[in-house]
């Protein structure tokens, strides 16, 4: 198995305190997880990336 890009780590990391910082800050809902239904698979790469 390959190791998880550091920048998706930082990233994940990144969006989990925005949203907390929405939440206490601004009144937003309490951050939730995606629902397995959605099939919205999705992750960051801030670095630039080649696929093959």
């Amino acid at each position: 198995m390959k190791e998880v890009n550091a920048g998706a780590l930082q990233q994940a990391s990144r969006n989990l305190n925005k949203a907390f910082t929405n939440f206490f800050n601004f009144g937003f809902g309490y951050p939730q997880n995606k629902k397995k239904k959605d099939h919205h698979f999705s992750f960051q790469i801030p670095q630039h990336c080649r696929t093959l």
